[in-house]
């Protein structure tokens, strides 16, 4: 059974999360590991001793179909998480060196090197929604809908849903064709609604000409994992700005109809005035 795991400390509350094309059996590696005191991850294997068996739980926390898939969905669930409260040595599933990928860096810098001809159509046929009623009454910290906010505000989550719903339903005529919206994968199944499931487009997602989109919902608030920062000496001059704005960037030309009139629904304040000063930028 392939999937996305986690053994927890029910005591701590922290976590190793990691993949496998066989969870169950990895569970039983993990355990004769940190029993013989071999485990690769001192963290874990310290409080192992410290505590007992009784004292973690193993839990599936999602089934993966492709295996190609497990190293990218496991990266998405470990940077849901604060680095303070993991067990994992490396918080990367894919970065073994000082240099970064070439296609990362791209994306991460995307605002800086947008080809010109998108960047013309952008400004040209790309309108922010104007937001009405409860749609002003969220959002407006700098750090609403980010990864954190997820996981400590599930009130504010259902509330967040709502105000998809309100956007593509009554203050847009958008049909369900027309639609899509993304927010980190982890999270989506929170803000999922009859109609919007199959819309769901991740962060790094991709369509097809014939199926992009004109009414879009960015509804994350981004900054840069320190982690990575720190690992790659080419984002050391990375600020969480440039990084926001460029992953908003890119999701928008890759999932929207940038050559006809498009509309985005941005429900984080410090998201949306981002693009907004971008977009009114002649340069």
């Amino acid at each position: 059974m392939k999937g996305i795991y986690q053994i927890k400390n029910k005591l701590n509350g922290k976590k190793y999360i990691g993949s496998s094309s066989n969870v169950f059996k990895r569970w039983e590696q993990h355990v004769t590991d940190l029993h013989y005191g071999l485990h690769h991850s001192h963290l874990l294997q310290k409080d192992w001793k410290k505590y007992s068996l009784n004292d973690f739980t193993f839990e599936v926390l999602e089934y993966v179909e492709d295996k190609k898939d497990l190293l990218k969905i496991e990266q998405m669930w470990i940077d849901g998480e604060e680095m303070s409260n993991l067990y994992n040595v490396l918080t990367s599933t894919t970065i073994h060196s000082i240099s970064a990928p070439s296609n990362f860096m791209e994306d991460v810098f995307y605002c800086n090197n947008i080809p010109n001809e998108a960047k013309q159509f952008l400004r040209n046929n790309l309108k922010i929604h104007e937001k009405k009623g409860k749609l002003l009454q969220s959002g407006n910290s700098k750090y609403d809908y980010s990864k954190t906010w997820f996981t400590k505000n599930a009130n504010d989550v259902r509330q967040l849903k709502w105000n998809m719903n309100n956007y593509f339903y009554h203050q847009t005529n958008s049909k369900s064709k027309e639609r899509c919206w993304t927010t980190f994968t982890q999270f989506a199944r929170q803000l999922e609604f009859k109609g919007n499931k199959k819309r769901f487009v991740p962060l790094n997602g991709q369509l097809s000409e014939k199926d992009k989109k004109t009414h879009l919902c960015f509804a994350a608030n981004c900054f840069p994992n320190s982690f990575l920062t720190r690992k790659y000496k080419e984002l050391s001059n990375l600020d969480e700005d440039t990084y926001a704005l460029s992953l908003m960037l890119k999701w928008i030309v890759n999932c929207g109809d940038i050559k006809n009139p498009i509309t985005i629904f941005v429900p984080s304040l410090r998201m949306e005035k981002l693009l907004s000063k971008w977009l009114k930028n002649n340069n």
